[in-house]
């Protein structure tokens, strides 16, 4: 590829143009960091609230899916994520507070198999709930949950506002759901302490 040098007589050298455009974007504001207008710092309410964590649920509710845990994290900044198991794969969602003990949850998932019970197909299942978050703190509880289904076209396979969420149990270092036990406890023989 032959390369057209800059004449000098122009009075433009390539490193007076890139030195132009740097003071222009600079005059535009084009180098400072871009804030989105959906990313916002937490405040003190969702910081508090206590849907924000780690919880996990025991998920299979196709007839043909054996149950098997999954795991959901509110972050205090609005954001969430969720995690069932192969079949159901990750879920990337919202959520924001309506109460001291209570919020609504949106979250969404790329692949609609699970929903439509063929093998991986892309799409949407949008899902909305209602949660709620009992007095100990522990147990997280889901209603008026309702699924919407698109292909990639965006066209609606299906929806229905009767969907059951199963509920979720907090996780903690000193609490682990599925098995009951502690990790405060004694190491068992041959684990290391550390």
């Amino acid at each position: 590829m032959k390369r057209h040098p800059v004449r000098a007589s122009s009075g433009l050298s390539r490193r007076s143009i890139l030195g132009r455009g740097g003071v222009i974007a600079a005059a535009l504001g084009l180098g400072r960091g871009v804030r989105h207008a959906t990313a916002r710092a937490a405040s003190p309410e969702m910081e508090t609230h206590p849907v924000v964590g780690l919880w996990q649920f025991i998920g299979g509710e196709q007839p043909t899916q054996e149950p098997s845990p999954g795991f959901e994290i509110f972050h205090a900044d609005g954001t969430y994520v969720t995690w069932g198991d192969l079949d159901t794969g990750g879920g990337v969602g919202i959520w924001r507070p309506t109460g001291e003990r209570t919020a609504d949850a949106l979250w969404i998932f790329e692949d609609i198999a699970p929903a439509t019970g063929s093998g991986n197909q892309p799409g949407t299942a949008t899902f909305r709930a209602t949660i709620e978050v009992d007095e100990t703190g522990s147990t997280l509880t889901y209603s008026n949950g309702s699924i919407e289904v698109r292909d990639v076209s965006g066209t609606v396979l299906f929806s229905t506002d009767d969907f059951d969420v199963p509920a979720s149990t907090r996780v903690t270092f000193d609490h682990n759901p599925m098995t009951g036990s502690t990790v405060t406890g004694t190491p068992e023989a041959g684990t290391p302490a550390s």
